[in-house]
């Protein structure tokens, strides 16, 4: 057993505290051909590491006024990879 000492603490180089981090950034595309006489662009929204709710109703992050979104249509979340693929991967939870 080593002295309490010698002992220290490390956090892994993905660790949302560690002094590099980077959180990981997506984007949420509403493509502006789903409603193509708006001629407006597509709406984008940023997706952070956590986690996002979608829908129609207003308690949720990204609101999407649109007839076939639900009042809470979905969630974005954000893993960190594993020891084989470190790199953070988005999901998508249907509800």
């Amino acid at each position: 057993m080593q002295p309490l000492e010698e002992i220290r603490t490390e956090l892994p180089a993905n660790s949302q505290t560690w002094l590099g981090y980077i959180a990981p950034r997506a984007w949420l595309r509403l493509p502006s051909d789903l409603n193509p006489s708006s001629g407006s662009p597509p709406q984008l929204w940023p997706l952070e590491a956590g986690s996002v709710r979608v829908g129609r109703g207003e308690d949720n992050d990204i609101v999407i006024s649109e007839q076939w979104v639900s009042s809470k249509h979905a969630e974005i979340f954000c893993r960190n990879g594993s020891d084989d693929n470190p790199q953070p991967t988005f999901f998508l939870r249907d509800f």
